[in-house]
């Protein structure tokens, strides 16, 4: 089954959709989908692994872009994180990349929700702890770049010899945990088990998905020595939001592609200090996004969970709510509100 997106076209989206949904499997601790072009707009299914990352290298070619979505296998904290990588083969010409440039938001809709979007120029450094490390929030770039080959060698040797190590202490670890557990088990079996919270947090009206996680990424980009950046949530069922991306560098350019047009979403954007001005500070703005998309009635549903969106995203200094993606100048315009206006600000952007 095909589908037509904006500017691509997904010759299998069915088989794309059902190796996501095996990847982004709550019980999956790791994998992989590859696609690839087979004409210049239409995306095929290339190739989809619960092999860690390292796995796909093989399948890079020089000569062309493909997008994988990566999820990468538990760090110490047992934490999972899931990414889409652009691969940009290094024989790929800049007239190309230009033109699949304004492919990603389609293949973002597709091969997510992640976490966060990665750029690979090069096959050098290709591994989880690399990639995990240009996945992290206060990474200075999202962008694999080549870099000295021996030095290279050398270091992922070293991960590699570091990774198995960390994986038999943890093998180690748990091992004990779990005999540690039996005989408590067997000692206390009379008394009740103490209730597991789940990953979802109740607010009045929606719930937040790891909401001590999205408040610790709220932090970092509303810390001073941030300048710009953004967080977005997005909604995983009716009543439930969850982080979709944050970035602390950049600013309405790279959020553009990760608004949907059938989606209500919630963005923190920081923006950054405007030069010409006595005070040089950082301003914040909340946006509701409604896409052009969503139904009247969804978006009369989506109102009541504004309150608890604000609360999570907060604070701000303005609030926007644009309906269509063709707010280039939200950038000039928002500054202009928040330089005559200290206190919160609710207007309506449309373009249609």
């Amino acid at each position: 089954m095909s589908l037509k997106l904006s500017v691509v076209t997904f010759v299998d989206a069915d088989k794309v959709q059902a190796a996501v949904n095996e990847v982004l499997h709550s019980s999956n601790n790791g994998g992989y989908v590859l696609v690839r072009y087979s004409s210049p707009t239409n995306i095929t299914f290339q190739s989809s692994s619960k092999e860690p990352a390292e796995s796909l290298l093989p399948l890079l070619q020089d000569n062309e872009i493909q997008y994988a979505l990566v999820r990468l296998r538990p760090d110490e904290e047992g934490v999972k994180k899931d990414v889409l990588i652009t691969w940009v083969g290094p024989k790929v010409g800049k007239i190309e990349r230009g033109k699949k440039s304004e492919h990603l938001a389609d293949v973002q809709s597709v091969l997510g929700p992640t976490h966060v979007q990665l750029t690979a120029l090069t096959k050098q450094g290709f591994h989880e702890n690399k990639l995990r490390e240009l996945a992290h929030p206060a990474s200075g770039t999202h962008v694999l770049k080549p870099a000295d080959e021996e030095t290279d060698r050398a270091t992922f040797q070293a991960t590699i010899e570091a990774d198995e190590k960390s994986r038999k202490e943890k093998e180690e670890r748990i091992k004990r945990e779990n005999e540690e557990k039996a005989k408590a088990h067997q000692q206390q079996s009379s008394q009740p088990k103490s209730p597991v919270a789940g990953p979802a947090v109740k607010l009045s009206a929606i719930s937040c998905v790891e909401l001590e996680h999205v408040q610790s990424v709220v932090a970092q980009l509303l810390h001073k020595s941030t300048l710009s950046g953004f967080v977005v949530l997005r909604y995983v069922n009716k009543d439930t939001v969850t982080l979709q991306a944050s970035q602390l560098t950049g600013g309405v350019a790279e959020l553009l592609p990760l608004l949907e047009d059938n989606q209500v979403q919630y963005v923190l954007l920081r923006l950054k200090p405007n030069p010409h001005q006595a005070t040089e500070v950082s301003k914040d703005v909340f946006i509701n996004w409604m896409g052009p998309k969503v139904s009247k009635i969804e978006q009369g549903k989506k109102t009541e969970h504004l309150g608890d969106a604000k609360e999570i995203l907060k604070p701000h200094h303005a609030q926007v709510s644009p309906t269509d993606t063709t707010i280039y100048n939200l950038y000039f315009v928002i500054s202009s509100f928040v330089l005559i206006n200290s206190f919160l600000l609710c207007f309506v952007l449309s373009f249609r």
